[in-house]
């Protein structure tokens, strides 16, 4: 057992690592599908839509630093990245989050790239996820008492969508509106 990882070669603590992250996201996660409210209200109602979520396509996977989670429709499946999380209420946000993605794509048939139905699937799942609630704007650095929650939900829809393949970009490296 690795306590310290003092006089460990740092390929051999980092795989350490990752194994400890995978675990503990499993632990959440698990944790999450049986008790958050909203993450069983999500699932409850995706079965009732007619698209039922195994377990197993909910995974936790290790990501770039520059997200906390996915959907990837073709499969149906949702990702956790390991190790991202700063809380289990941060963990539960991002898996609502890719959850209403998921909804929107069963009940709806969300063309992805459609770039106003990518737009409204972001509004929603930032709107419903508690993406933007005041506390994980200061988490992410954000202060704002006037219309934080339009302004959160607004500026994560445009990163989001600015990521879509679908989406032309304009000169400067910024979206069109």
């Amino acid at each position: 057992m690795l306590i310290t990882g003092l006089g460990i070669p740092k390929e051999e603590r980092e795989e350490y690592l990752d194994i400890q992250r995978a675990r503990q996201c499993e632990k959440q996660k698990e944790y999450l599908m049986n008790n958050s409210p909203s993450v069983v209200f999500m699932l409850k109602h995706l079965k009732l839509s007619g698209c039922e979520v195994p377990r197993s396509n909910i995974l936790c996977a290790p990501c770039d630093w520059t997200k906390s989670g996915g959907f990837s429709p073709d499969p149906g499946a949702v990702v956790l990245c390991t190790g991202h999380f700063l809380s289990r209420k941060h963990m539960e946000q991002t898996l609502v989050h890719e959850l209403v993605h998921m909804y929107d794509h069963c009940k709806f048939k969300v063309d992805w790239s459609n770039l106003r139905h990518h737009a409204c699937s972001e509004i929603r799942a930032n709107s419903l996820s508690g993406d933007c609630t005041f506390k994980r704007e200061l988490q992410r650095g954000i202060v704002s008492f006037s219309k934080q929650h339009q302004a959160c939900v607004r500026r994560r829809a445009i990163e989001s969508v600015s990521a879509n393949p679908a989406c032309p970009m304009v000169k400067g490296g910024t979206s069109s509106e």
